[in-house]
């Protein structure tokens, strides 16, 4: 409804910190903003320098300073929170993180006249916590309990995918509204490709479950081969340093290019071949889904949400480093295989994840 007023809590604002889940936020407040909603955006302030492209009205958090050797510390900002929710009187509230701040939201829109809007954000987040873990950092069980009420309390309760929904269906009784992960829709003439050589990116923020040591060791298996270029993308860390420092030097088709912003990503996609993606676990990832959106082909050890990465025919789950480079070499030597791979990826992109048609169905919920 036009005027309507709505909160995003979340940790993160796009314009210091950006990654999955504040690209998707990005991208519904984008569409609140031109759909006629006052927009209000409360987070904790890195002291980072933004301009508010978006024009959004911009709450800003004083930071708690505490290390996380006790817990994730997210629920120590309540009394903030709960100030700012009664200051600006939303109508709607949307959170995308697993974390006390949903629990908050919940408990003042069970209070006030208000929606509450829960996305959840990673597989992670619906997954068991064993309790030995809580007990060494106490501050989770703080965390846990908060959010577990937004899973049961919120008035809608967002998946990106079949594992989640059941998840939560299993474990909160809860049925899911499935949201598909969005990305901007992409003219296919505007997407061009040289048949030689061949770039394989890894995109992701340097962090253990991302595994980015696994791809140096595929750069490393497949050293001998000329027309392949490795490039990885995300922010860096000074666990991650040396180890790409070394690879820089050691091997001739390999290039680190550092945090790039969304936009400079997309751009590089629509040059590249195949993305390749070595975490632990994701949600759905939003690099898929720009990949897929410019005939990239996506090889995955993991993930695969929904199995579209093999029903589709649009990539590969491979397990193993040699696998991995097995189906890249296969890609490598059949252009025309890994061309009708691009073609399938980019028409599924199209047909489901094109962000006008799933931000929508968030924007009715808040109606």
């Amino acid at each position: 409804m036009i005027g309507k007023r709505v909160v995003v809590m979340h940790p993160a604002y796009w314009e210091q910190a950006m990654g999955g889940a504040e690209l998707q936020i990005y991208y519904l407040i984008k569409h609140l903003k031109t759909a006629g909603y006052e927009v209000h955006y409360v987070f904790e302030d890195k002291k980072i320098p933004y301009k508010n492209i978006l024009n959004v009205q911009l709450h800003p958090l004083h930071a708690i300073k505490i290390k996380k050797t006790f817990g994730q510390r997210w629920f120590l900002y309540k009394a903030q929170l709960e100030k700012k929710l009664n200051e600006i009187k939303p109508d709607a509230i949307y959170t995308r993180l697993y974390s006390s701040w949903g629990g908050f939201a919940a408990d003042y829109s069970l209070s006030n006249d208000c929606k509450y809007i829960c996305a959840v954000a990673s597989d992670n987040d619906l997954k068991v916590i064993k309790n030995v873990n809580l007990l060494l950092k106490p501050f989770n069980i703080v965390e846990r309990y908060y959010a577990n009420r937004s899973y049961k309390k919120a008035t809608f309760v967002l998946v990106q995918n079949n594992f989640q929904a059941q998840r939560l269906k299993g474990k909160y009784n809860r049925e899911g509204v499935k949201v598909n992960q969005s990305t901007e829709f992409v003219n296919e003439e505007d997407i061009r490709k040289e048949r030689s050589p061949i770039n394989v990116l890894w995109i992701a923020n340097f962090k253990k479950l991302k595994r980015p040591e696994l791809f140096i060791q595929l750069v490393e298996r497949l050293r001998s081969f000329s027309n392949i270029n490795f490039k990885m993308i995300g922010r860096g860390t000074d666990d991650y340093k040396v180890l790409l420092n070394k690879s820089c030097l050691r091997f001739e088709n390999f290039e680190y290019l550092g945090e790039m912003s969304n936009k400079e990503v997309n751009k590089l996609l629509l040059k590249s071949h195949i993305l390749v993606n070595t975490s632990d676990f994701e949600g759905f990832s939003n690099t898929f889904v720009q990949a897929w959106m410019r005939k990239v082909v996506v090889l995955s050890m993991n993930s695969n949400p929904d199995h579209i990465l093999t029903t589709k025919k649009i990539g590969y789950v491979c397990p193993t480093v040699d696998l991995l480079a097995e189906k890249i070499e296969i890609l490598l030597q059949n252009s025309e295989l890994r061309k009708a791979m691009g073609q399938k990826a980019y028409n599924y992109a199209v047909s489901e994840h094109d962000v006008e048609k799933n931000i929508n169905k968030v924007i009715r919920l808040m109606s």
